[in-house]
């Protein structure tokens, strides 16, 4: 998936992402349908806990985007004070 590359080392996040709040949605539909079924009041609980899933998530990506980004700043930082050490040679 094209967009998971552009993700680079970040897009375990997402997949691990993915991979929980599906299971977590999946665990509350099967709990519900072991009591009182889908109603209203049970899918607004469930879509609560999976939206609250998907929130952590994306911080946690977010996270991991900006500590990615930094590092790459300072490689670029590192390569470029190395080229105009090479220039001032």
């Amino acid at each position: 998936m094209e967009d998971m590359e552009e993700l680079g080392p970040c897009a375990d996040v997402l997949k691990k992402a993915r991979s929980n709040c599906f299971l977590e949605m999946t665990e509350g539909v099967k709990a519900a349908l072991l009591g009182q079924g889908l109603i209203p009041a049970e899918t607004q609980r469930i879509s609560q806990k999976n939206a609250s899933c998907f929130e952590k998530s994306l911080n946690s990506l977010g996270q991991c985007l900006n500590r990615d980004m930094v590092k790459k700043e300072k490689v670029m930082q590192m390569k470029h004070a190395q080229h105009g050490q090479q220039l001032a040679m």
